[in-house]
């Protein structure tokens, strides 16, 4: 009897040969492979970035939270989680369309400045801060 309970528990059909559906793969997001590069904002920078830089959008937090970047600079948004965002300057001076799974939203700092911003879907948790400097 006791080998009958070691049986039962044991199943050796593959994936989906019972009927069941096999396990979802994890979703991916495509990564751009057209110019221009983008930059990961890294957590911590050691200097202001220019050109292109990539912030991602979690469900409830950008990554990294705070960028400094040159003005001209754009920073473009994307999204990792499971939820709609969207990021909108605090004082109103600037905001995106809501951007869902698998895609991106951008805006290009053009004047000096200390930006902080939330998505308003997720407001007041979900927050970062584009600081812009001088080139």
């Amino acid at each position: 009897m006791l080998s009958l309970v070691a049986l039962a528990g044991c199943d050796t059909a593959p994936p989906g040969a019972n009927g069941a559906p096999d396990e979802p793969s994890a979703t991916r997001i495509p990564r751009a492979t057209s110019t221009p590069t983008v930059r990961r904002a890294p957590s911590q920078q050691s200097g202001p970035l220019s050109g292109l830089v990539r912030v991602d959008a979690g469900d409830d937090w950008f990554l990294p939270e705070v960028v400094t970047i040159t003005v001209g600079t754009t920073v473009r948004w994307y999204h990792v989680g499971e939820e709609a965002h969207n990021a909108f300057a605090i004082d109103g001076s600037w905001g995106t369309p809501e951007f869902g799974i698998g895609s991106t939203t951008e805006h290009r700092f053009n004047s000096t400045g200390r930006y902080p911003y939330q998505c308003t879907l997720h407001a007041p948790g979900m927050s970062g801060i584009i600081v812009v400097v001088p080139k």
